[in-house]
């Protein structure tokens, strides 16, 4: 557990201040939608919310992609790169 506090830790070290409000933003966004599709299937069952689900979903993995690439270092972003 202290090798991922410290490892997230050394990643927040990292972020610009404006990056780390705009994630925390997407990611307080999709928080609400997902709790809005969950609380929409509680109040209409009958209601298919498939698709809106899977698109919450899909958000998620772009969000955390976009996440991921704004937090890793570019020295290992460099090892990728064409020369």
């Amino acid at each position: 557990m202290e090798k991922i506090t410290g490892f997230a830790a050394g990643i927040a070290s990292r972020i610009d201040p404006t990056v780390g409000w705009a994630l925390g933003g997407i990611f307080g966004l999709l928080v609400t939608a997902t709790l809005a599709v969950w609380i929409l299937g509680l109040l209409k069952p009958q209601a298919d919310f498939t698709e809106l689900r899977l698109r919450v979903r899909t958000w998620w993995i772009m969000a955390g992609v976009f996440a991921l690439a704004l937090t890793l270092s570019r020295r290992f972003l460099s090892r990728f790169s064409p020369s």
